[in-house]
């Protein structure tokens, strides 16, 4: 009895033009749905950007089916003649799989895992590792992420279920923004908190449904000497807004300290 392989290799000698043009045409229908997916998502994000995660979700998902079931429905378009191959195609797959393709099949059962246990989303802003930004895609492989320095990271899939990822937003637009700034063990402390509380409460990226925290902590430079570190926390209604908020608060609060006297804590010295 010929080796599964080989009697892959001899059926698919015998698959005649009208089953390629079948596959052929499977393939160019599934890469049209699959440009329609894209195309139907740019459209859907532009005239619903409050709902833009829900249709990244969505597109996700579309386009894994697209091109799952283009997969089953060419290989059943060319092995429809002769089901013994289809026997022999998994076959030779599955043996495949266990040698070679180990890391790709981990990472095609973790996209899965993925897809359904949801750690996150397309949209969310994560960090893993040093790496920091927005998932762009989940794919059959891996996923992609697009750091704030707009620089694309491609993961495999399986990364995943093995390390931890943190999501600042866990598929909604809202995210909660925290600032550190220091001063001086010799600064006036209840005077620091209040003009930073002022500027985070003013600011025109602050989201203040759920409030405005101000905490204090003691830090120790390399020098030894100690440090008051105060933290601001806010939401912001779009996690998009995360830089121009930090951004605001340090720039305002330095210079409402600068104004009433402050004194500053750099790393390791005092001012």
């Amino acid at each position: 009895m010929e080796s599964d392989p080989t009697a892959l290799l001899l059926g698919l000698k015998s698959v005649h033009l009208t089953q390629l043009l079948v596959a052929s045409l499977l393939g160019l229908v599934a890469w049209a749905a699959a440009m329609g997916l894209d195309h139907g998502a740019r459209l859907a994000t532009s005239w619903m950007p409050g709902h833009r995660l829900t249709v990244f979700r969505i597109h996700t998902i579309g386009r894994f089916l697209v091109y799952l079931g283009a997969a089953l429905a060419i290989s059943a378009a060319l092995l429809s003649s002769k089901p013994e191959l289809m026997v022999a195609l998994f076959g030779s797959a599955a043996v495949a799989v266990g040698f070679s393709l180990k890391d790709v099949a981990a990472s095609l059962f973790a996209g899965l895992v993925l897809l359904f246990d949801q750690p996150f989303q397309v949209g969310d802003r994560v960090s893993y590792r040093e790496h920091y930004g927005d998932i762009v895609s989940i794919g059959l492989r891996s996923v992609r992420i697009l750091t704030l320095g707009h620089d694309t990271v491609t993961i495999p899939n399986s990364a995943f279920l093995t390390e931890a990822v943190a999501s600042g937003n866990s598929g909604s637009l809202a995210m909660m923004v925290s600032v550190t700034m220091y001063v001086g063990v010799s600064a006036d402390i209840h005077k620091a908190m209040e003009l930073m509380r002022e500027v985070v409460v003013t600011s025109r990226y602050a989201w203040l449904k759920n409030g405005v925290s101000i905490t204090l902590s003691e830090e120790v430079g390399e020098t030894l000497r100690p440090g008051l570190a105060l933290v601001a926390r806010c939401y912001i209604v779009d996690f998009q807004l995360e830089k121009p908020m930090a951004t605001d608060i340090v720039l305002r609060t330095t210079l409402a300290w600068r104004e009433a006297g402050i004194v500053r804590f750099e790393q390791g010295s005092l001012d």
